[in-house]
């Protein structure tokens, strides 16, 4: 399969039971498929992965359990990367449009009604993370003047009080956008945005949320401890004879690098003579 396939098998009439299924317009999504940016993989609603030279290098389909997948069309593990979905012109927008799901960007694309005027975008972007673990995916894409607007769920609290997955997935955001990040509010009473528009939302009400949206601080730098090592005596062990320092030092010194400085380092972490791991480094 390649993702020309994927897009031929998404006909007009799975377009319409899209539609039905998620409550959005049909000509929506007619206008997705004509963009290839919408198709079928073995008969899983399916979205394309570009990857650096805007090729098309897998999709990412959502099975009919609700799990999601990727698959790959090239054989290459060095382009098998997920990737945001992007829509516009990263590198000139002044605003974005953040989403974690497919679903809420349409919502709020097609009552915007991009699909029938595209120059109402031409400042601006549209970006899907795929997941809320994808939030790390905007790290160095935006530019640092644009103003992220990010369309969070509501997603209930983790197990035993831990964060909400979405709230894992807007710090996430807020941290690696590079930029300004103001926080669209959706209506506690919906999951999101898919579902407040399939609960009668119209696009005055996107656009007024979008107008109240609030500036969300950046969340302070993550400080990353590191586990102190306690290295054991391995001379007072046994396991080193105690006159091997007298001997002649190991010519680490020899070795290409890195290795030499993988040897002393190993060693002087370990506390043993650099001998035993330019050993399993010669190896």
């Amino acid at each position: 399969d390649t993702w020309k396939d994927c897009v031929a098998e998404m006909t007009v009439d799975q377009c319409r039971s899209l539609a039905e299924e998620r409550g959005i317009a049909a000509e929506f999504f007619v206008w997705l498929r004509g963009r290839h940016l919408l198709g079928i993989y073995e008969g899983n609603w399916a979205f394309p992965v570009l990857g650096a030279n805007g090729e098309v290098v897998g999709c990412h389909a959502r099975l009919r359990d609700g799990r999601w997948i990727y698959k790959w069309f090239s054989g290459d593990i060095e382009l098998q990367k997920p990737t945001p979905l992007v829509m516009g012109d990263i590198k000139t927008a002044t605003w974005a449009f953040i989403f974690e799901s497919q679903w809420d960007c349409w919502a709020v694309m097609s009552l915007y009604q991009w699909h029938v005027n595209e120059d109402a975008m031409h400042k601006g972007c549209v970006i899907i993370t795929r997941g809320a673990g994808g939030g790390g995916m905007l790290s160095g894409l935006l530019p640092a003047g644009c103003v992220a607007y990010v369309w969070q769920q509501n997603d209930p609290p983790g197990k035993n009080g831990q964060l909400a997955a979405a709230d894992h997935w807007l710090a996430d955001v807020t941290r690696c956008a590079g930029c300004e990040v103001r926080l669209v509010a959706t209506p506690s009473v919906h999951n999101d945005s898919n579902d407040w528009l399939r609960a009668g939302a119209t696009g005055a009400d996107f656009e007024a949320a979008v107008n109240e949206a609030t500036t969300v601080p950046p969340p302070p730098p993550e400080v990353k401890k590191r586990r102190a090592v306690t290295c054991p005596d391995w001379a007072e062990l046994g396991l080193v004879a105690v006159d091997e320092e007298d001997h002649l030092p190991f010519p680490s010194h020899a070795l290409p690098s890195p290795f030499a400085e993988m040897v002393r380092e190993v060693a002087t972490i370990n506390r043993v003579p650099e001998s035993l791991p330019a050993i399993i480094i010669l190896g």
